[in-house]
């Protein structure tokens, strides 16, 4: 879960019994809760009602996800708002092994209530996660490991074979601020599965090369970085990417990218919005033929 010791929304891991196993520095700010005080809490202790939480859970075994506001208890006992989403996740047989919890900027109720400021604002630009599987590109990255020696990081891509690197990268999640900047599909569904060469920009698909063809290459969990000067809008951009911890998830590689905004958010809004409307043509089955008319 290290991916989201980089979030600024709040992200909490819970076991198949609804017990809290990690939370993220944001869950602090969003509930209150000192992060250090949650792990063995239930699910439930964090709603307002605790017969809503075991429903909810409940049923999201019975389909997997869910997605919708909730009324949670905060630290100091007001009433909040949270808008959730609940994955359960499964390992390479099927068998599930956990749940995740996203949960967006929350509403406290309370109107003299003072919120903490966003984790973001501290590191001076938007942080974009992303999560990848690794399986597929595994003889591709073992190949490349060898002929490059310790020269990874001044690597020639030929574009075909960077090309196919990334086509066998699956994407398997994303944040909600790598949605805005990289102007991804809202709907995760549309997202999750797909190959990063879909979705990644041009400009730093050499590094992204770089950086997942050195971890691969590694045995520990230890982050690689790489930097470049200007992506589009972002500008002093940070590639920062290591290995999952977890055993059970070997292929699982997560990246974190920071840059500095070099634009008013209307503007990266809109570009976002232009990207999602070429990802939506790009998918559709059949051809469309648009025309625009100039009066």
């Amino acid at each position: 879960m290290e991916l989201a010791d980089y979030e600024t929304n709040s992200v909490i891991r819970y076991n198949l019994e609804g017990t809290i196993q990690y939370c993220n520095a944001a869950t602090e700010t969003h509930y209150g809760w000192k992060t250090a005080a949650m792990p063995g809490r239930h699910f439930r202790d964090l709603m307002l009602e605790h017969s809503e939480g075991s429903i909810l859970w409940a049923n999201l075994f019975r389909i997997g996800h869910w997605d919708g506001p909730v009324r949670r208890r905060s630290h100091s006992g007001d009433e909040i708002i949270a808008n959730i989403r609940l994955v359960v996740r499964h390992d390479s047989l099927g068998n599930p092994f956990d749940v995740v919890e996203y949960s967006a900027s929350s509403i406290n109720l309370q109107v003299n209530s003072i919120a903490s400021p966003p984790l973001n604002a501290a590191l001076g630009g938007p942080v974009a996660c992303w999560q990848f599987n690794l399986k597929r590109a595994r003889p591709l990255l073992g190949s490349l490991d060898a002929e490059a020696g310790s020269d990874a990081n001044v690597r020639e891509w030929h574009p075909d074979r960077l090309d196919t690197l990334l086509t066998a990268v699956q994407i398997t999640d994303v944040s909600d601020e790598a949605i805005r900047l990289f102007g991804l599909p809202t709907d995760r569904e549309r997202v999750v599965d797909r190959p990063v060469a879909s979705l990644w920009p041009e400009q730093s698909r050499a590094a992204l090369g770089d950086l997942l063809t050195a971890i691969a290459a590694k045995d520990d969990t230890e982050p690689e970085t790489r930097e470049i000067p200007v992506v589009g809008r972002l500008q002093h951009v940070v590639l920062t990417g290591w290995r999952a911890a977890d055993p059970r998830c070997p292929d699982t590689v997560f990246v974190r990218v920071s840059a500095i905004l070099n634009a008013p958010n209307a503007v990266i809004e809109l570009e976002a919005s232009q990207h999602r409307y070429r990802n939506l043509i790009s998918c559709l089955p059949v051809a469309v033929w648009q025309i625009d008319e100039i009066s």
